[in-house]
């Protein structure tokens, strides 16, 4: 068979990996003939294999068989037995081997990587439909109960897959982490994307964290609905994703955990979870490298997040580092680095430096609302500020008023025992170093189907209007301040949170584009969806630019005037 550049080559090791990952998603629950067989066998007989055998084994210290995952486990295997154009041929170890002797048999499919393993998300995708009618997601909540019940198994078995993707894993992670020193605080922004990414039972507004000097870690907790296995195993590998089943989530969150998230580990040596019934650490080291390690049962409700740093990091410096990030010797920093003012949880950050016997507080709180025929609209909403309510014309092409401010607090030496007491804090916080006062544009968008498919999948009507409601652009300038000098301001990018790209225009842009793995910055220029964005912001015709300075000039901004 002739071999061209876009065959794939079918190994013992791809043909496991994609067993663990039907295995995580579709896990036996009884002795009738569990789906991951099902589906493990219907995605092979697209590639003309058929699975005569498949089935996962367990061997303790002694090597000795067990039929299920305990405590004695040492290592596993997939054991699995095909036909391939006649041939009988079965593996467990690192090649395929006629099953009446030891020659290697080289399987061949006319697939890049990319589509292959997208062909197994769809065939994934399609199987929880059918599960899960109407989105209800009753069988992955199933699933969910189940991996709870058996997470010390889920966390072994990740390892386990982990280890027969190395090196690539570790190298394509070093790589990748290389990439996030851009900006060496970009961890607290993963932290914050991660958290709002979230979903919560009741609304939220503040979120915390503490960078404990003593003992050199950094503490957050949140009240979302929790961990699933999904993001779980999204967290421990390189390249998945824990949206590859949800579009709605894909379109309405910023980041995908296990991507960005990666950005801590250039600071922390340790990173200990617990969520949604889970309890696990990483052990950033090169042994154990995004290997999930079992640390007893975890509450149901809500996630803390505990991270070690490394010994080689002064804590007092990094939390110097990060006064300045925000604002606490220029206004200007937190203008360009407001990495809460365009989340949809949160409006208040609060950051908490704790010394042994007394603390110093930093929050930022932002207001932001939408301004309609002169009036401030006051309807409830259960989603971003910004996005387009059910009773607005999703038709055409409109923008709307918006108005804004960003407001920076600080206090020093607060006594530990009063930490846990939010009266007490927002008393003393009431009086704030200064404060930016905005208004801005909302720019609603008809996107394309070509633009959406290319860069989330196929794609009906209403998830194309859906994506219109939610990803806007917006644009905001200073319409006053206190006691600062607003006219000497520069602008900035965020696609949701801030990127690295600075704007010499004094105003700030909120455009959904679709980033690099780091955040940094935008993906090339033959990106469909982000050149059709930039088409829109700076076409003659239709351009956002255009709109926003006819608005300026209404509203006398004029380089975002004088502060008061």
């Amino acid at each position: 068979m002739e071999i061209t550049a876009n065959n794939m080559r079918i190994t013992a090791d791809i043909i496991k990996d994609i067993f663990y990952r039907m295995y995580f998603f579709l896990p036996k629950e009884s002795d009738e003939e569990p789906f991951y067989k099902t589906v493990f066998t219907e995605f092979w007989q697209k590639y003309g294999i058929k699975v005569v055998e498949v089935e996962i084994g367990y061997w303790t210290a002694e090597r000795t068989v067990v039929k299920s995952y305990n405590g004695t486990v040492a290592e596993v295997d997939v054991l699995f037995k095909l036909e391939y154009s006649g041939e009988a041929i079965k593996g467990s170890g690192d090649n395929l081997k006629k099953e009446s002797g030891e020659e290697v048999v080289s399987i061949e499919i006319k697939e890049t990587k990319e589509q292959f393993y997208f062909e197994f998300n769809d065939i994934i995708k399609n199987y929880y439909d059918k599960l899960s009618p109407d989105k209800d997601n009753k069988y992955r909540d199933k699933v969910n109960k189940y991996w709870k019940e058996h997470s010390a198994e889920l966390f072994f078995l990740i390892r386990m897959q982990n280890k027969i993707r190395n090196p690539r894993i570790k190298e394509e992670t070093q790589k990748k982490l290389s990439d996030f020193n851009d900006n060496a605080l970009r961890f607290i922004n993963e932290l914050i994307q991660n958290a709002d990414d979230c979903s919560y039972l009741e609304s939220v507004n503040t979120l915390e964290m503490t960078f404990d000097v003593m003992d050199k870690k950094v503490e957050i907790s949140y009240p979302e609905t929790g961990f699933t296995y999904a993001d779980i195993i999204s967290l421990s590998s390189v390249d998945e994703t824990n949206k590859m089943i949800d579009f709605d989530k894909a379109t309405s969150t910023i980041g995908e955990k296990g991507r960005g998230f990666k950005s801590i580990f250039v600071y922390f040596k340790e990173v200990e979870i617990e969520s949604g019934g889970y309890h696990f650490k990483y052990n950033i080291d090169e042994r154990s490298m995004f290997e999930p390690i079992h640390c007893g049962e975890g509450k149901n409700i809500g996630t803390k997040l505990v991270l070690r740093l490394n010994d080689n990091l002064d804590i007092e410096n990094l939390i110097n580092d990060i006064k300045k990030f925000y604002g606490d010797s220029s206004p200007e920093k937190l203008y360009r680095n407001n990495s809460i003012f365009f989340t949809k949880n949160f409006t208040e950050l609060r950051l908490i430096f704790k010394e042994k016997d007394t603390s110093d507080i930093i929050q930022i709180k932002n207001t932001h609302r939408i301004e309609k025929e002169n009036t401030y609209r006051i309807e409830e909403r259960n989603e971003s500020w910004w996005v387009m309510s059910d009773t607005e014309s999703s038709d055409t092409e409109f923008f709307q008023f918006c108005t804004g401010s960003m407001q920076y607090a600080t206090v020093s030496g607060v006594e530990n025992e009063y930490l846990d007491n939010d009266e007490f804090l927002d008393k003393l916080l009431v009086n704030y170093k200064f404060k930016l006062n905005l208004v801005g544009l909302v720019k609603y968008i008809n996107y394309t189907k070509k633009e959406v498919s290319e860069r989330y999948g196929e794609v009906n009507a209403n998830q194309i209007k859906n994506i219109k409601k939610k990803m806007p652009i917006i644009i905001f300038g200073i319409k006053d301040g206190n006691n600062i000098e607003s006219s000497k301001f520069s602008g900035h990018m965020y696609t949701y949170l801030p990127t690295s790209l600075n704007i010499r225009l004094p105003f700030i842009f909120q455009i959904p584009f679709d980033l690099v793995d780091n955040r940094s910055c935008p993906k090339s220029n033959d990106n469909s969806w982000n050149k059709f964005l930039l088409e829109f912001i700076w076409d003659s015709e239709k351009s956002v630019i255009k709109e926003w300075y006819e608005f300026v000039k209404k509203n006398k901004l004029q380089r975002c005037t004088k502060g008061t």
